[in-house]
């Protein structure tokens, strides 16, 4: 084998993890989180209630905007609404609260006058993700 020519193995190893890493998508500041369940949309005229699958989070529409209550580990119920002019017609919104240092698990897009399309996430989408409504 001529000096510097290096073990072919090697050369071939290095040639496949460069291409599997070139491959694997580049992470985005704004990458979507992921879904914990199908989009919902709660109409107000028909009182419907969502629940997250797995968290202890409920989403309804009320007549002042998207209220998003929830279960404390105590078991006592808080509730968070989110006023229906903060979110424009047909662009996602990420939620945020006071009492609650991250954001909630939802991303909420109003589709009617007081009418939201939601979905549940499987954890706090990203502070940059999507634009942020916060609650009163």
């Amino acid at each position: 084998m001529p000096k510097g020519s290096g073990n072919p193995v090697i050369v071939v190893l290095t040639v496949l993890v460069a291409a599997l890493i070139a491959s694997l998508p580049l992470p985005t500041e704004a990458q979507t989180p992921r879904a914990a369940g199908p989009p919902i949309t709660l109409i107000e005229r028909e009182h419907k209630t969502s629940a997250h699958p797995t968290k202890k989070y409920y989403a309804s529409v009320w007549p002042d905007g998207l209220q998003v209550s929830f279960k404390t580990p105590a078991g006592h119920f808080g509730a968070y609404t989110f006023p229906t002019e903060a979110f424009p017609l047909n662009e996602p919104r990420a939620l945020l609260s006071r009492g609650s240092p991250e954001l909630l698990p939802i991303l909420a897009t109003r589709v009617g006058p007081n009418d939201f399309r939601i979905v549940w996430l499987e954890g706090s989408p990203a502070a940059n993700s999507a634009k942020i409504v916060r609650s009163y």
